[in-house]
């Protein structure tokens, strides 16, 4: 696999986990936990580095 590749893959797949994150795990944590501020917090961090790792990908995309 050529380097390229290799790096277009982990992008595919940092994108397919966050998504999995924000549709999953942040309602999952708001069931199983009564601590609102917890998963509030969670959940900005979350969509911090979303963005923080979206805005990587279109910077590495606009590079190639």
């Amino acid at each position: 696999m050529k380097d390229k590749e290799i790096e277009e893959n982990y992008i595919h797949m940092r994108l397919v986990l966050n998504d999995c994150v924000v549709e999953k795990l942040i309602p999952l944590a708001l069931v199983l936990t009564s601590n609102v501020d917890e998963v509030a917090r969670f959940a900005t961090q979350t969509w911090t580095e979303l963005r923080e790792n979206n805005e990587f990908a279109a910077s590495r995309e606009l590079r190639h």
